[in-house]
């Protein structure tokens, strides 16, 4: 559970999003669009390099995150392509607090 520890995960999220979209957009570009307790789920848009690999795009967002706190764990659990220049990816969060 992550209120368990010191931090405010939906400003961590934000945050990261900052900085993910500052680096990747326009041809990545994430926005947060559902919160729960140790899940979230973000929606990517854009051109995508596909040759890349559009998985990269989506573990750079958990790169950006725990390079802002190492308070926690985060990981991926589902990718859903919604259209042929959107995806909706779930993650998982837990504190690395003992």
């Amino acid at each position: 559970m992550l209120k368990s520890f010191d931090i405010n995960i939906k400003e961590l999220i934000l945050e990261a999003i900052t900085n993910y979209n500052k680096y990747r957009s326009p041809e990545a570009t994430a926005k947060l669009i559902a919160l729960e307790k140790s899940k979230f789920r973000i929606e990517f848009s854009g051109s995508f390099c596909h040759t890349c690999g559009v998985d990269a795009y989506f573990e750079d967002l958990i790169y950006e995150l725990t390079n802002l706190s190492n308070q926690i764990s985060v990981e991926m659990t589902l990718i859903r392509q919604t259209d042929p220049e959107s995806y909706e990816v779930d993650y998982g969060v837990s504190s690395t607090k003992s």
